[in-house]
């Protein structure tokens, strides 16, 4: 699934991508850093979106499952393992914080 993700990601326009608002016919604006304007989704774009809503659910699970096994982690004994996941966690609560 990751893979799959990762190749959809690259090809579809770089982000960062935000919702500006609802445009004509109640469809969501998203703006796209690459083109500065809201605007229809290339057919990758699309891939995109379609593949990342469909997984969602299991990637929140998995999210939900790490933070359990870092919350288990006795303090100063995480293996290095551990440290990047509990890393990359943090980089996912600041992403939260700045993007809502």
């Amino acid at each position: 699934m990751t893979d799959n993700l990762r190749t959809l990601l690259a090809a579809a326009t770089p982000g960062p991508w935000r919702a500006d608002g609802i445009g004509v016919e109640g469809y969501p604006l998203v703006s796209l850093e690459a083109h500065k304007e809201p605007g229809t989704f290339s057919d990758p774009d699309a891939a995109l979106i379609v593949a990342a809503v469909n997984a969602l659910p299991l990637m929140l699970d998995v999210i939900e499952a790490a933070r359990a096994v870092i919350a288990r982690v006795p303090h100063g004994m995480a293996t290095e393992t551990e440290v990047g996941l509990d890393l990359a966690l943090a980089r996912l609560d600041a992403l939260e914080a700045n993007h809502g």
